[in-house]
């Protein structure tokens, strides 16, 4: 009887009531179960993985002995299944309860929908989890696996081709990438003010109105006032006082109608090494009635000044000196743009009042520098005018943040400075949810900013050339705890369906390394044989370890310190960091160092050494990664992270400008607003965009007739120019990432690498020079080495 029950209802019925069904004579109780649908992808192995390196390999040698780069036919004939396969998979997956079943164009993957119920976990030994979405998940996949090898096994055909089973489309915390420029937090590194706890109340509602007040722009913008524009934070308000009761600690300040002009001292204290850039601290002094004033107070949006008080400055017995505000009350500002010198990168601030001995504290940061505009930017890496790029570049983040770039903004930053405005082409996937609607940056927790970042760096820098974007405007329909591996195959099966194979592919992000190393490479391998060149962000996290001191009482945890599996520490990733200008005393001019901030602000560049049994260090970059260890620099080098007894892959490769980046957004009003911002991130898809203009170079040039160069594996050039053409790169000797930047953190534990000469964990092989790039590039690609 319970077996024609079962036949009756099947395993379909899928609520579970309380009723009983009479059959018989007999009243069976009836379990109708709720079921989920839950939609996987059947990864599958590589068919031939041992031609496929051969192939990848071969599109990193030198001239003549390099490789044409394949097709995707030609890597689905490879790498894929055979059709037999694939038809005999998709029997098997819907034998089990798959249904909406569609074959990846790759042959390497298969999409369903999967109706999973409590009951069939548990027969198949699962503990059901509670409210843990990651468990839950992680066990609907292994039940998916197991079932699909049993079936298989029973129809006699080979189950060992299953490599994993993927959730889509569920929702859980997302992976800790870097999103650099925006790194790990994703903060959006402004140039301008870190707001102290003690910036408060109205003073950080007046300078909170006023900097959004200065990050607005038309749509019409000229070079100039986008320049301006970006260095909208580089202000601090101070008071004209008036009077002064030491009393009660009250100032009563300025209004329209009466100046009290006030002597004050600034002055600037360099956080950094005394090696690194102005080691002198900087004191101006001057009357508050040389500045210009704000509005009244009660003209910022929100601002509740009559009787309002607040506390920002201590008189010199340590006592609390409070800002009585009017409605009318008006404030000076400090342009420190206009006041300090450019080029050193981070001050800390104290302003004091001589004549009243009141002073502000000086933890508040400010960053002062150029602002690296696409000019500057070209001009500091040689590349001669009206350069243009040649080939297609492609950005693209990771699937579960929204990934949304707008057309508005980038044509006015590109035509703000000159620039053309290029049609930027969507690649979408019909087995993939994917839109490019501006609406998405409005939602809560979303950022579009690193988007237009993205797409403004490498369209700026690569001229020319044709570009790409991968949007993701709705993350919750992906799983956001793909792995690396995950991640590539969706870039894979958007390129396969879209017929393209770009000749760069810029991501910024990075991360804990989530795959087998194995994985990740075999995907690699075959963008690698397309010929595509894979760059990526290595971070803004210093040596990438969680190495901040949140309180007095948490000591220093040496486990912390360095992170040293990273996504961008495959050996077929050009893994790229960032660098910044300084006034280097001993120069006394603006010189390109690694990009560095102090603790809790802004980014430190993340560059490490894998142990072997991580990431194993490969051929190309042998003689580099060893020659750094035995270096004097290293070996008296205070803060050296702890001893690896066999290394392995070490990043970054390359650096390029990543402080103080223009980019310019828009809000879901249509509003136009300009950033000033930092890190990999920033330097990644710029570099992209110079490889571009390298390419064109190289197809112009009479030595290279008759040769269609695409990068590919780019990095054995890379180092092989960085030994024998060093004119290719400019070396970064002075830097290091030993302080992390971790948000909020009041220390820092202090381990990392020093730059030096050569090749170094902070800064790679140096930045791009392009003239001597270019030479290096045709004798590698075009004649021989």
């Amino acid at each position: 009887m319970e077996e024609l029950m079962k036949k009756i209802m099947g395993r379909k019925m899928r609520i579970r009531i309380g009723i009983f069904f009479f059959l018989c004579g007999v009243l069976w109780p009836i379990d109708f179960v709720i079921a989920a649908s839950h939609r996987v992808r059947v990864d599958l192995k590589i068919r031939s993985p041992e031609l496929l390196r051969e192939k990848a390999e071969a599109m990193s040698k030198p001239f003549p002995y390099r490789g044409n780069p394949l097709s995707w036919g030609e890597i689905i004939d490879i790498a894929g299944r055979t059709p037999q396969e694939m038809k005999q998979l998709v029997s098997n997956i819907n034998h089990i309860g798959g249904q909406n079943i569609k074959e990846c164009l790759s042959r390497q993957c298969i999409v369903a929908d999967i109706e999973v119920d409590d009951n069939d976990i548990n027969d198949d030994g699962i503990i059901n989890s509670t409210n843990d979405g990651d468990q839950a998940i992680g066990k609907v996949e292994d039940l998916v696996h197991r079932r699909l090898q049993r079936s298989l096994q029973d129809s006699s055909h080979d189950h060992t081709i299953i490599n994993r089973i993927l959730g889509l489309g569920q929702s859980s915390p997302k992976k800790n990438h870097d999103k650099d420029g925006i790194s790990d937090t994703n903060q959006d590194v402004d140039s301008g003010v870190k707001k102290t706890a003690k910036m408060n109340g109205v003073i950080s509602m007046i300078t909170t109105d006023m900097t959004n007040s200065r990050r607005n722009v038309t749509e019409k913008m000229t070079e100039k006032q986008l320049y301006d524009t970006a260095n909208y934070g580089d202000f601090s308000l101070v008071a004209g006082i008036c009077d002064y009761d030491n009393t009660t600690g009250y100032i009563s300040m300025e209004n329209p109608d009466k100046d009290c002009p006030t002597e004050l001292t600034v002055t600037a204290y360099p956080w950094y090494a005394e090696d690194l850039a102005v080691s002198q601290n900087e004191s101006y002094t001057f009357s508050t009635g040389d500045l210009k004033t704000t509005a009244p107070c009660s003209q910022y949006n929100g601002t509740v000044c009559k009787n309002s008080l607040n506390p920002l400055f201590k008189a010199n017995d340590g006592s609390n000196v409070t800002m009585k505000f009017r409605d009318d009350t008006v404030l000076r500002i400090i342009e420190f743009g206009e006041l300090f010198k450019q080029g050193v990168a981070y001050y800390n601030i104290e302003i004091t009042f001589t004549e009243h001995g009141i002073s502000s504290d000086t933890d508040t940061n400010y960053a002062i520098g150029p602002t690296t505009t696409p000019k500057y930017g070209n001009k500091k890496y040689n590349v001669p005018e009206g350069s243009t790029g040649a080939g297609l570049g492609v950005t693209a983040l990771f699937p579960s943040t929204v990934n949304v770039y707008s057309e508005k903004a980038l044509s006015t930053f590109l035509e703000g400075y000159a620039l053309p405005v290029p049609e930027i082409k969507l690649f979408e996937s019909s087995m993939y949810p994917q839109t490019n609607n501006i609406s998405a940056c409005s939602v809560a927790n979303s950022d579009c900013g690193e988007s237009n970042l993205d797409v403004q760096s490498i369209t700026s820098y690569g001229s020319g050339a044709d570009f790409g974007f991968i949007p993701i405007g709705n993350p919750e329909d992906f799983n956001s705890n793909m792995s690396d591996y995950e991640i590539f195959v969706l870039y894979r099966e958007i390129f396969i369906e879209n017929d393209v194979a770009p000749d760069v592919l810029s991501l910024s992000w990075s991360g804990p390394l989530t795959s087998y190393p194995q994985d990740l490479d075999n995907i690699l391998e075959e963008f690698t044989a397309m010929g595509i060149t894979v760059l990526m962000a290595t971070g803004d996290s210093g040596t990438g370890g969680d190495s901040g001191v949140f309180d007095d009482d948490q000591p220093c945890s040496p486990d912390k310190y360095v992170d040293y599996s990273l996504t961008a520490s495959s050996p077929w990733i050009l893994a790229v960091g960032a660098t910044m200008d300084a006034d280097v005393t001993d120069k006394d001019k603006l010189e390109p160092v690694a990009c560095m901030g102090p603790v809790g602000l802004s980014i430190t560049s993340t560059g490490v050494i894998s142990p072997s049994d991580i990431v194993e260090l490969p051929e190309y970059q042998k003689d580099a990664v060893e020659g750094y260890l035995s270096s004097e620099a290293f070996r008296n080098w205070p803060f050296q992270p702890r001893s690896i007894p066999s290394p392995g892959r070490g990043i970054p490769d390359v650096s390029g400008y990543g402080s103080n980046i223009p980019t310019v957004e828009e809000d879901s009003d249509g509003n136009l607003n300009i950033h000033g911002v930092g890190g990999t991130s920033a330097s990644t898809p710029a570099f992209a965009g110079l490889l571009l203009k390298v390419r064109k170079a190289l197809l112009d040039d009479p030595k290279c007739k008759g040769i269609d160069v695409k990068f590919g594996h780019i990095n054995p050039m890379i180092y092989w120019a960085a030994e024998n053409r060093p004119d290719a790169f400019t070396d970064i000797t002075i830097g290091t990432n030993v302080f992390d930047a971790t948000p909020n953190a009041i220390s820092n534990c202090g381990q990392g690498f020093v730059a030096t000469d050569g090749w170094d964990p902070v800064t790679g092989v140096g930045m791009m020079n392009f003239p001597g790039f270019v030479e290096a590039a045709i004798e590698y690609y075009c004649i021989g080495i």
